[in-house]
């Protein structure tokens, strides 16, 4: 639009120490789903989109934990109010053990606010969890995550209405994932985006 000279504009995408951040073997009870949430319960994220996919999944399978990563806060409010709220809790999680966070969670969920500065935005988080095959469920249309989702060809994690249909294909498919009947290999289709190298 202001006409400037493109060759001199660069796009640094999200990058991540891939030998810090590893393929882990997911040490999470066979028979229950461990979510992962990382991050701020505010500002940026939408804590209560989570709280709605948990409300609708907690009917197709009830089977199911959240364990919310933040080194900041002591409770969240909203929680307390959960008919499910011995399903979620807190832990208190340091930069260097976030890989081993990684290798005790199924998948991560998180839904970013998509007010237009975030829309060129990538959270440091998406590099980790491409790192560590760690599958994920968030929103569309930030930076390049819709560019992103069809490389690893798992569709169903891209969600902006959380609807039943699409709750029974994300359940299969973690089941799938977890029995080991479908592999979810992120880490090599994409470390050539995401490796800080």
């Amino acid at each position: 639009k202001i006409k400037l000279n493109k060759k001199k504009i660069h796009v640094k995408p999200t990058f991540t120490n891939f030998k810090k951040f590893k393929n882990n073997f997911k040490n999470t009870p066979k028979n229950k789903i461990i979510f992962g949430y990382i991050g701020n319960i505010g500002m940026n994220y939408e804590f209560e989109k989570v709280i709605k996919f948990f409300e609708k999944f907690d009917r197709i399978n009830s089977n199911w934990e959240l364990i919310i990563a933040n080194n900041q806060i002591n409770k969240i409010p909203i929680i307390e109010k959960l008919l499910f709220k011995k399903k979620m809790r807190l832990k208190k999680v340091k930069f260097l053990q976030m890989n081993e966070f990684y290798s005790k969670i199924d998948l991560c969920i998180y839904f970013l606010n998509k007010k237009f500065s975030k829309k060129a935005s990538c959270p440091t988080k998406l590099g980790e969890l491409i790192a560590t095959n760690t599958p994920f469920i968030t929103n569309s249309k930030i930076g390049d995550i819709n560019h992103i989702i069809l490389k690893i060809k798992v569709k169903q994690f891209l969600i902006d209405t959380i609807n039943t249909t699409k709750l029974i294909k994300i359940n299969k498919i973690i089941l799938k994932i977890k029995n080991k009947k479908l592999k979810y290999n992120s880490r090599s289709k994409l470390k050539h985006i995401f490796c800080e190298k």
